[in-house]
């Protein structure tokens, strides 16, 4: 119960530099992807420092923070499924 207020969540006024610094400070780095050579995300060790980044429904995550990522993660779907609503995703996660 109240798991939410347990959960450290951070929202980013400039990705690249906090994906630098926490990088840094041994953050790994995930990145929702529909990619078939992404892991599925229940294959990821999520007690460790880690940071999730997450697009939106229409254009995912963009180049330039894909190339700071460590790893790729996905949920898997159905065929008939295209994509998940951004707060399902995350909440799934």
């Amino acid at each position: 119960m109240s798991s939410i207020f347990r959960t450290n969540i951070y929202v980013s006024c400039n990705i690249i530099n906090d994906l630098n610094l926490l990088g840094k400070y041994g953050f790994s780095i995930f990145a929702t992807d529909l990619d078939s050579n992404s892991t599925n995300y229940s294959k990821v060790d999520f007690t460790k420092k880690n940071i999730v980044v997450f697009g939106n429904e229409a254009n995912g995550i963009s180049d330039y923070i894909l190339k700071k990522i460590n790893q790729h993660i996905k949920i898997p779907m159905m065929e008939q499924i295209e994509s998940l609503n951004i707060s399902i995703s995350v909440s799934i996660i």
